[in-house]
């Protein structure tokens, strides 16, 4: 499963989409990078902005197409790329030299044996999406399923969206605070227990004592049945000890069947109700 991502500066993810083979919409005549990289920042052109892309994007037809959009494009290339400058791309070069040329569209291709500011700049603005990147793994929904839809939906609804939500609430209080303990407030405030029995600070969770009794919130595992009544799976453990002493048919008339599941709290939700 392939995901396209538009992030800003701060590791905000501003669109993105979902690659699905070969598209029936957009210019048939151009690449699926170029419609994508049209079709995420569709509503941040001429605006005089300045896109970032990484060389699965960006060739000369696409920087093109984007300055008529009033938008610079930065970023590598390949060198089988079309319409590129061979008197740059085949021109060798020493540590610390560099080449550039400039066409009558002010497109300027720079090739370099050394870090100018041009490479400075685009490393500074590429980081937005790989920051976005690590901060959805820093505590990941995803588990292993074959339904490939389970993975976008956990992604898009847990992932992305907290992401988003974290990086807007920084830059708007100006508060530095960790993914997880952002993650932690927020099942606090969606299951109704900090309104009544906790108090949330940005570094821990801390009970009311001014209340005598306070409601106890517990999380266990519980043995899942089918609608028989019966166990539904093998437990592991118990086959890998039973198996170092009996045959394989001798232990599957021993076997234990367990299936675990995680239960939560019995506690109504309230997740839409600030909305």
């Amino acid at each position: 499963m392939k995901l396209f991502k538009l992030c800003s500066t701060e590791a905000y993810i501003w669109s993105a989409k979902v690659y699905s083979g070969r598209e029936t919409t957009g210019s048939k005549q151009v690449s699926i990078a170029e419609n994508v990289c049209i079709e995420l920042a569709d509503t941040l052109l001429n605006e005089g902005r300045t896109l970032f892309v990484d060389n699965f994007y960006t060739s000369y037809q696409l920087v093109v197409k984007f300055l008529n959009f009033r938008t610079h494009v930065l970023g590598t290339v390949r060198h089988n790329k079309e319409y590129m400058s061979n008197s740059v791309m085949s021109c060798p070069l020493k540590k610390g030299e560099m080449i550039a040329r400039e066409d009558k569209n002010g497109i300027v291709i720079l090739k370099c044996r050394d870090k100018p500011l041009a490479v400075t700049t685009y490393n500074n603005g590429k980081i937005g999406i790989d920051r976005s990147d690590q901060i959805v793994s820093y505590a990941t929904t995803i588990r292993k399923s074959i339904k490939w839809y389970q993975k976008l939906a956990l992604h898009l609804l847990v992932g992305r969206t907290i992401v988003n939500a974290h990086t807007v609430y920084q830059i708007a209080t100006n508060k530095k605070i960790l993914i997880r303990q952002f993650r932690e407030i927020l099942v606090y405030e969606w299951s109704n227990v900090s309104s009544e029995n906790t108090v949330c600070v940005f570094d821990k969770i801390v009970f009311d004592n001014h209340r005598k009794k306070t409601k106890k919130v517990t999380h266990h595992l519980g043995i899942r049945k089918n609608q028989e009544g019966k166990h539904i799976r093998m437990c592991t453990l118990c086959y890998k000890k039973k198996r170092q002493t009996l045959t394989r048919r001798s232990e599957k008339k021993h076997k234990k069947n367990y299936s675990v599941l995680f239960e939560v709290p019995k506690i109504t939700p309230n997740v839409f109700g600030m909305f």
